[in-house]
């Protein structure tokens, strides 16, 4: 959609080996921006993945808010691929599709970083 989240989305499926797609969405499900390899995923599947994370990652962040616990992050691993997602603020999220053999530290510390600057772009 090539707005300034869509740059920091596509930096960070850039620099994160092994990762393939990257999506912000809203508190509706609707994608703000995405970022992909075309090769690898369709543009609609990833604006998909930010729908369908959306909602239950706000409501995550609501809980755990009252727990005291800030940005929590979401991870699931199958055997072809792993999705890292957590919520930006109060109604956006952001996630990450990797491939399986990606290295989920390296994966963890570009997704946290890209967080960070999302996170700053909607302040």
């Amino acid at each position: 959609l090539g707005t300034e989240f869509g740059e920091a989305l596509r930096t960070m499926v850039e620099r994160t080996p092994g990762a393939f797609a990257g999506v912000v969405s809203d508190d509706q499900g609707l994608a703000i921006d995405y970022a992909h390899i075309p090769s690898r995923i369709d543009g609609i599947d990833v604006q998909l993945l930010g729908a369908q994370f959306g909602l239950p990652l706000l409501r995550l962040n609501q809980t755990a808010a009252g727990q005291g616990i800030e940005a929590p992050l979401l991870m699931l691993e199958t055997s072809t691929h792993s999705v890292v997602a957590s919520p930006v603020s109060d109604a956006f999220i952001v996630a990450m599709l990797l491939d399986h053999r990606a290295n989920l530290g390296v994966a963890l510390s570009a997704f946290a970083r890209s967080r960070d600057t999302l996170g700053a772009l909607l302040a």
